[in-house]
């Protein structure tokens, strides 16, 4: 079995060339031989040694091995028990080297080469491979910045906090703005005031709720933020008021109409 896959990273696409090395675990090439492309072992169980230029390498659980194009190896011996996987990919690292991984990281990667094998399904492997070259791509580095997407953040909120006693000022107080201009990015994102929104975020989980559990009234209005059934039931019809005019469902039918 032999397959050339895409292996993207966040710098550019790559391809990775998957051979009987890659697909069977015992295998090991013990001959000396080069690449016209780098090659990375791996080794999930085990260990084995390899010879890289009159230099010896030594890989265990988690240890990778990642050999420039054009650089004679061979494999010195293997341990019975190693389970090994090596690939191909056109991609300059800077210079001979040894990483370690998390070894749970590469036992998932070798789950999905068994899977791979039997299905011809490289979705799984892809990712995991990509995972690896990155990590070992020259420059390799992601910008990491606070989220600034207003419309995520505060969806995010009424998502998270529904059911808190939490105000305006919370909110302003987690985007690191003003109460006003939070209003503002409120209304412009969600096109209802704070309360309004925080009112309707309850409605729809309530009447998921009532759908879907088997929670009493009671119970449903304590998990969305309200202290009493009375103050629930207020808001409902407040709610739903404002949004269908008179056509105002009681709790109890929505649960009548439930298959």
């Amino acid at each position: 079995m032999s397959r050339e896959i895409t292996v993207r990273t966040a710098l550019r696409d790559h391809k990775a060339f998957l051979q009987v090395g890659f697909y069977d675990p015992s295998f090991i090439t013990v001959r000396t031989h080069d690449h016209s492309y780098a090659e990375i072992h791996l080794v999930v169980d085990g260990c084995a040694a390899f010879e890289v230029e009159g230099t010896e390498y030594r890989l265990q659980e988690g240890d990778a091995l990642i050999i420039p194009k054009h650089v004679y190896h061979a494999c010195m011996w293997a341990a019975p028990t190693v389970r090994h996987a090596a690939f191909g990919v056109d991609f300059e690292p800077e210079a001979m080297q040894v990483r370690h991984f998390e070894p749970a990281t590469l036992a998932a990667l070798f789950r999905e080469i068994e899977h791979a094998v039997q299905t011809d399904d490289h979705t799984g492997v892809a990712a995991y491979l990509s995972l690896i070259c990155f990590s070992l791509e020259k420059g390799a580095r992601v910008e990491s910045r606070a989220i600034s997407d207003y419309s995520f953040l505060i969806r995010d909120f009424f998502s998270n906090y529904y059911a808190e006693d939490v105000h305006l000022c919370d909110l302003a107080r987690a985007l690191h703005l003003s109460e006003r201009q939070a209003e503002r990015l409120v209304l412009e994102h969600t096109g209802h005031s704070f309360r309004s929104e925080m009112i309707a975020t309850r409605m729809v989980t309530a009447e998921r709720l009532l759908a879907t559990e088997s929670l009493t009234l009671q119970q449903i209005a304590e998990y969305v933020g309200y202290r009493s059934y009375a103050g629930f039931w207020k808001a409902w019809k407040a709610y739903h008021k404002e949004s269908h005019g008179t056509d105002i469902p009681t709790l109890q039918s929505i649960r009548e109409d439930i298959p």
